[in-house]
């Protein structure tokens, strides 16, 4: 027994921590820094509650973690990855289903609209991403929808994709020439129809 007492006071235990004298750098029990250790997942130099590739809290937000689809770093309730975000359907528009959120370019400027059109729809997914289209819309109406830039918004339930320049030129134009002569749009009777790319489409049906 003297012998065993002799040499466990001889050769030192893996369970302590150069800085604490509980635990071991490499136990997941004890961490230079607070409560655990750097590799376990449940507590995180930058944060004392959770680990950064942890599901339950995030560099940027004590909530959530940058991958979750709970939280996102520019906005309080989304994830960029999943559900509802910056680079998805629109704040405005994204709780309502039974169509789509979809955004188009014309020279440098957007324009989201929501769309009840399942054919439309259909066609911008499939053109996705493809430049120089004329997108066919109705009269612009008032008050503005689902894109906070402008005062003007189109009937959702109408709208088609052309290739061929329009038989009536009136429907031409950038979203801001819409803007600044909205009753002029409407005078024509015309509708609006920008050359223009489909770059997002939020299919909420």
């Amino acid at each position: 027994m003297l012998l065993m007492l002799a040499l466990l006071v001889a050769c030192p235990s893996t369970s302590d921590d150069d800085d604490t004298t509980s635990d071991d750098d490499d136990t997941t029990s004890d961490d230079d820094d607070t409560a655990d250790d750097d590799d376990s997942t449940s507590d995180d130099d930058d944060d004392t509650a959770d680990d950064d590739d942890s599901t339950s809290d995030d560099d940027d937000s004590t909530s959530d973690d940058d991958d979750s689809t709970s939280d996102d770093d520019d906005s309080g309730g989304d994830d960029d990855d999943s559900g509802d975000d910056d680079d998805s359907a629109p704040g405005l528009c994204a709780d309502r289903d039974g169509g789509a959120v979809i955004t188009l370019q014309a020279g440098g400027q957007t324009f989201t609209w929501w769309s009840t059109d399942s054919a439309f729809i259909d066609d911008c997914i499939a053109n996705l991403g493809i430049n120089g289209m004329y997108v066919i819309l109705s009269n612009p109406v008032t008050p503005g929808d689902c894109d906070p830039q402008w005062s003007f918004t189109v009937e959702p339930g109408f709208g088609s994709l052309g290739n061929s320049p329009p038989f009536n030129p009136a429907c031409l134009g950038q979203p801001s020439d819409v803007e600044s002569n909205i009753a002029g749009y409407q005078a024509a009777s015309a509708g609006w129809c920008p050359q223009a790319g489909i770059i997002a489409v939020s299919d909420q049906r």
